[in-house]
């Protein structure tokens, strides 16, 4: 099974915001900052 690390921000802009939220509120904090400052075209 592939995990949310693994698969990055494979969604849509409305669902990329839920996305961010629930990883910070699972302790995943660092890994939604990188996600928001990564400077590939699509994380």
């Amino acid at each position: 099974m592939v995990s949310i690390k693994q698969r990055g921000m494979g969604c849509r802009v409305f669902g990329a915001q839920i996305y961010l939220v629930m990883l910070f509120m699972n302790g995943a904090a660092s890994h939604a900052v990188a996600l928001m400052t990564s400077e590939v075209d699509r994380s």
